[in-house]
């Protein structure tokens, strides 16, 4: 054997028997993807019209032997005669895959063993229904040596001086002859000791029966409640003494990620957070890259709450965890199999936090949030939830250099592997239209771009992302490490919606099916049952994708294009850069006075509608819960009528106070207005609304119009005449193009005396910040702009008003707000 593994020439004998000519490309794929790249390939076959797929064969690999042959007993004898490698390989088609280190790590075993002869892969079974991830592990085989009948001709390999006789694993059993290839151990123990590399080596994909929610008389609820149990409930208390004091120090048992789990868990976080003087506290989440990201900002929540307690982080992620700004005081590196144990009960800290299935078990809940109801932390704002790395070197090659990094791995989730070739078209689509690099530093890549980087160390990642333009990708380790980095992203989602995985909202653009049954099912299933086994991967029978086989390169190229080009502020007329988007419409921000604008303000996909079957079905209750309230909030500063002066000044007889209500819809508070005292107007460019206030205000017809200022500037002498006492605009603000303008008009209406209230939907309140673009007041792109605490005093004072908040304009989803002439 040679000093240098990589210059062994191994033989590997692919054995297609029948196979079609894409079973076999998909194998030799497999193949080529090996770390150890001297390789004799001789492929046999059964067929004769194998033209075809010699060309397409010789496009992937080179050094290729064919070798018909027929159906006999003794075919593999004569095809391993004609091997010159120093190792011999088997493969087949059967539904079994190397491991891309499988022939690197035989190779290895034998360089330490020079004596070995043979050597066996371990084997890992995955639910072939499922995905390439650890948690769809259905189980090993780690017989040692394992039985007989389940070895198969993929995982052995033998030095070429083995002497074998394949016949000999022809068995006659119930009449038919069976191939056990392990017999062939019976021959090469008598000639050579033989291996297990430790490493994982083969990839075995299985059909297990699904089983039913139902099943030995269990209900889907008991077994929620079996996955994740605490091995200990009990809270222990130690007696210590503490200078010269005795002191009662407790001990708590595991607080579990399971939400089905919470009778338990809520009790020891009742007790947890009733506990004084905490001095060690251990956090647990095993995989996977994102999940582990976002327990950053959990350590710092922790760190602020006990600022005198040692963290001790639990991961099998280790690796990233070097990178967070809130560093724990101690990393412990764990095994993967952890996920479903409550590894932390044996361990000495005071308090246990296990983030595993936190969020699995929550649906419809965003990560971070599931991770802080487990460990009882609350956070000041939606930018408090972001994870933080340190400061990260770039490349130097990357230095002030423009490119994009495009990630296709799909974590071996089917809803989230979008396609290789749709990839391809969008690189190319970078490359010539943007002439802007495309950088892959992944483990799925389409090989269009610099091999180099191809599944480059995490360093590099981290690197490469600091510095580039925006990422592409799908839900996935990366993403996280994009958004952590606060870079623009481009998201195509499926089965998991990014805007549940990741708090950091701006900047990503999301790419969505929102018509798929699978999109975002992630989010509504805890584990699929997989036999006697579970994965957390999800899976839809119906919608195997999740929505992104209907995903079109189309649709990315789009996105590039919204997420790099400029809009146009209508109200300062600065360049404004993308901010987010929601179905329909993207909206770009202007910084400085936090102006949040659609990009084309002349859509009003709202007026393409009847807006009346929404509101009018329930006219009664808008009259009384909110178009009365909201007149008597009015009438707080300006009462119903006013006294109208004589020439010399004395009080003379009183009329009521004029209202215009604009945008007024089905007339509500028109209706509201005049009950209580007003003479009120109001007008609306919605058809079928004003129709609808018709019918049922009739008495109200000649005070509703359909149009917009026009309408009463073109029936009165002149603008003067239209002077109102009060002019009120609830939830219109939002829809009008040019605001200032629109506010300005609204002026010369208005008395000198009289007020303006404004009633518009606050995109910074709490509640909106935690549902950004599922937030029901964004609705589906009819704003042409979202209103801001700043962004409105900006624009009032732009269009000459004082004014005053009259509320907390963080608190509440909304915000209504008094304006008056500003004195000259």
């Amino acid at each position: 054997m040679t000093d240098k593994n990589e210059e062994l020439l191994v033989s590997v004998l692919f054995l297609t028997e029948n196979g079609e000519d894409n079973q076999i490309l998909n194998v030799l794929k497999n193949i080529t993807d090996q770390t150890h790249k001297n390789i004799e390939l001789i492929i046999s076959t059964f067929r004769n019209d194998i033209d075809n797929l010699i060309n397409e064969c010789s496009k992937h690999f080179l050094n290729i032997k064919w070798a018909p042959q027929s159906p006999g007993p003794d075919f593999i004898n004569k095809i391993a005669e004609r091997t010159e490698g120093e190792f011999v390989f088997y493969k087949t088609l059967n539904n079994i895959l190397w491991y891309p280190r499988h022939i690197q790590a035989h190779l290895e075993q034998f360089k330490n063993d020079i004596k070995a002869k043979w050597s066996l892969s371990h084997v890992e079974y995955r639910n072939i229904d499922s995905a390439n991830t650890k948690l769809s592990v259905l189980g090993y085989r780690i017989e040692n040596p394992p039985q007989i009948n389940k070895i198969s001709l993929d995982e052995i390999v033998h030095h070429r001086s083995i002497n074998s006789d394949w016949t000999s694993c022809l068995v006659e059993q119930n009449g038919q002859t069976l191939f056990y290839a392990g017999k062939i151990l019976q021959q090469w123990s008598s000639q050579g000791r033989g291996l297990i590399p430790p490493e994982i080596s083969v990839i075995e994909w299985v059909h297990p029966e699904r089983r039913q929610q139902q099943q030995d008389g269990q209900d889907i609820n008991s077994l929620y409640k079996q996955i994740g149990i605490p091995k200990n409930t009990e809270i222990k208390e130690d007696i210590v003494e503490k200078d010269g004091d005795i002191e009662v120090v407790k001990f708590l048992p595991t607080i579990v990620g399971n939400k089905f789990l919470d009778e338990y868990s809520s009790h020891i976080r009742e007790v947890y957070q009733n506990t004084q003087g905490i001095t060690s506290i251990a956090i647990k989440r095993t995989v996977g890259m994102g999940d582990v990201i976002l327990v950053d900002p959990i350590i710092k929540k922790l760190k602020q709450k006990h600022p005198d307690a040692t963290i001790h982080f639990y991961t099998a992620k280790d690796e990233i965890v070097k990178y967070f700004k809130n560093q724990p005081d101690q990393l412990i590196k764990i095994e993967e199999k952890e996920l479903l144990n409550d590894y932390l009960s044996e361990q000495s800290e005071q308090v246990k936090i296990d983030l595993d299935l936190a969020y699995e078990s929550r649906f419809e809940t965003s990560f971070i949030d599931a991770y802080a109801e487990v460990a009882s932390i609350q956070f000041e704002d939606y930018k408090d939830k972001y994870p933080e790395f340190i400061d990260i070197d770039v490349l130097e090659e990357f230095k002030n250099k423009e490119y994009v990094v495009l990630c296709g791995d799909g974590s071996g989730w089917p809803g989230k592997q979008w396609d290789l070739h749709k990839y391809e078209e969008v690189i190319e689509y970078i490359q010539k239209e943007l002439k802007i690099e495309v950088v892959e530093p992944g483990f799925v890549t389409t090989g269009k771009t610099d091999a180099k980087w191809k599944q480059t160390s995490l360093d590099n990642m981290v690197k490469l992302i600091k510095s580039c333009s925006f990422y592409i990708g799908t839900d996935n380790g990366p993403m996280h490490i994009a958004r952590t980095l606060n870079k623009p992203c481009i998201i195509i989602a499926g089965a998991a919606l990014p805007y549940y995985s990741n708090p950091n909202r701006e900047h990503i653009f999301y790419i969505q099916d929102n018509k798929a049954l699978g999109l975002g099912i992630k989010h509504r299933q805890f584990f699929n049952m997989m036999g006697d086994s579970l994965t957390f991967v999800p899976y839809d029978q119906n919608d195997p994708t999740s929505g992104l086989n209907n995903l079109q390169p189309k649709h990315v190229i789009r996105a590039i294009e919204k997420l790099t080009k400029k809009v146009t502020s209508v109200v300062d007329k600065k360049e404004m850069n993308f901010y987010f988007n929601i179905p329909g419409k993207s909206y770009y921000i202007d910084k400085e006075i936090d102006f949040i604008q659609a990009e084309n303000v002349e859509e009003h996909p709202d007026q393409e509608k009847d807006i009346s079957e929404e509101y009018a079905p329930r006219y009664e209750e808008i009259l009384e819960k909110y178009a009365k309230p909201w007149i008597e909030k009015i009438i707080q500063f300006k009462s119903p009528t006013k006294a109208i002066y004589n020439n010399d000044q004395t009080e003379g007889q009183s009329e009521k106070c004029k209202l215009l209500d604009v945008g007024c819809s089905i007339g509500c508070t028109i209706k509201a207005a005049i009950d209580m005292g007003f003479d009120a107007y109001g007008y609306d460019i919605n058809k079928p609304s004003i129709e609808k206030s018709h019918q049922l205000f009739p008495e109200l017809k000649d005070r509703i119009k359909l149009g917009d200022l026009s309408f009463f500037i073109e029936n009165s002498d002149s603008i003067q005449q239209m002077k109102f006492d009060v002019i009120t605009s609830d939830q219109t603000l939002e829809h009008i193009e040019d605001s200032i303008a629109w506010l300005n008009y609204h002026k010369l209406m208005l008395e000198d005396d009289g007020l303006l209230f404004i009633g518009v939907p606050n995109f910074r309140s709490k509640e909106a910040q935690k549902m950004w673009g599922k937030w029901g007041q964004v609705g589906m792109g009819e704003h042409t702009w979202l209103p801001t605490p700043k962004s409105i005093d900006y624009i009032l004072k732009e269009a000459g008003f004082d004014y005053e908040h009259l509320e907390d304009p963080y608190e509440s989803g909304g915000f209504v707000v008094r304006c008056w002439k500003k004195d000259n």
